[in-house]
């Protein structure tokens, strides 16, 4: 008697393709997700560590520091008094950087470090990927004690999109303490 070798089916070859589809798809989906999540936290961390350790630096230096700021192009510059160019930073072109000064959304910005670590203007930036805000990072100094003061907000609120934040900036308090969490 002999056996009939039979392979597999064209619906079992299908189903089989399918799914490794939908886990490759899967798959996808989380790396993305995640790495999209590294490239802002690495952004984040990059402008704030900028920030302090030019503070410090004019601090001990005794002379005013520059900060340029290209939210177009992702570009961060600090500058000496005489218009050197001291340190670059260029962010991935993956972060959203929005900045909102008076009634218009900034392009470019430029700030000034103090002598005594302080920041001129004080101001707030909101960084997020695609469409979505993921933080606020609020830059401004004390007169009084003379300290850099720069605070952290993770947003909770996974609709807030990059067009609404003009007008929900300007209500950020009424929204701070359900929608934002202090990160330092």
């Amino acid at each position: 008697m002999t056996k009939k070798v039979r392979g597999f089916s064209l619906i079992e070859v299908v189903v089989a393709l399918g799914i490794v589809f939908i886990l490759g798809n899967i798959g996808y989906i989380t790396y993305d997700r995640v790495n999209s999540n590294r490239i802002i936290q690495l952004g984040k961390m990059e402008i704030v560590n900028l920030f302090e350790k030019y503070s410090f630096e004019s601090m001990k230096s005794g002379e005013n520091l520059y900060i340029n700021l290209d939210y177009l192009n992702n570009n961060i510059e600090v500058y000496d008094k005489n218009s050197k160019i001291i340190e670059k930073a260029k962010l991935s072109q993956n972060i959203k950087l929005i900045s909102i000064y008076g009634k218009e959304i900034l392009g470019t910005q430029r700030v000034e470090i103090t002598k005594d670590g302080n920041i001129n203007p004080s101001f707030s930036l909101y960084m997020g990927n695609k469409n979505k805000i993921k933080y606020r990072i609020s830059i401004y100094g004390f007169s009084v004690i003379k300290v850099l003061k720069i605070n952290v907000y993770r947003c909770l609120n996974k609709n807030l999109s990059i067009d609404k934040i003009y007008d929900y900036h300007y209500e950020f308090e009424k929204y701070r303490k359900k929608e934002w969490v202090k990160e330092q």
